[in-house]
C-alpha cells in the first residue's frame, strides 16, 4: 500500500480493493456513492472500511459532495508542498530539495504527492553566511600560481 495515512486509500487502491475499474470509482465518488472521500492536494482519498457499493442508486437522491478537507484529524495535519512553499516563502523545487535532503520530518507520500506536517517549522537555512568563502577562488589560483614558479 503507498497510502501511508492510516485509514485511507487511493482511488487506485479502492479500485483494486473492489475488483472495479479506476473509472468506475471515479463515476461512484462523482455519483456521490462513496462517503467521506476526501481531496488531499489533487489526489482522492477513500475511507479504507468503506463498503463496495451494490445495487443501483436512488435517482431521486442527490449526490453527495466530497470534502476537500476531511474530519480526520490525520489528513488535516498535513499540507501538500505547494501550500508549503507558500507558507514559508519558498518556492516548490527549494521545499522539495529540503525534503531530499531530510531536513523535514514526518514527510508523508501519497499516490505520488508529498505531504508535510502542517505544525512542521521552516527549516533553518544551513548556507554560509559568513563570507568566510567569499573570494576563495581567487586565493586559490594564488597559491597554485606560487607552488608552480617555484
Amino acid at each position: 500500500m503507498i497510502n501511508q495515512i492510516e485509514g485511507y486509500m487511493t482511488m487506485k487502491e479502492t479500485a483494486e480493493k473492489w475488483g472495479l475499474s479506476l473509472t468506475t470509482v471515479q463515476k461512484l465518488k462523482q455519483a456521490g456513492r462513496i462517503i467521506g472521500v476526501v481531496k488531499v492536494g489533487y489526489i482522492w482519498l477513500v475511507p479504507a472500511d468503506h463498503e463496495k457499493p451494490t445495487g443501483k442508486r436512488n435517482k431521486s437522491a442527490a449526490p453527495q459532495t466530497s470534502q476537500v478537507v476531511g474530519d480526520s484529524g490525520q489528513v488535516d495535519a498535513y499540507m501538500t508542498i505547494k501550500e508549503a512553499a507558500e507558507r514559508w516563502r519558498l518556492t516548490p523545487t527549494r521545499v522539495h530539495h529540503l525534503r531530499e535532503a531530510g531536513r523535514i520530518d514526518g514527510v508523508v507520500r501519497v499516490g505520488n504527492i508529498w505531504l508535510i506536517p502542517k505544525d512542521h517549522e521552516k527549516p533553518e537555512d544551513a548556507r554560509v553566511k559568513s563570507g568566510k568563502y567569499i573570494g576563495f577562488r581567487e586565493n586559490l589560483g594564488k597559491t597554485n600560481n606560487k607552488k608552480n614558479k617555484g
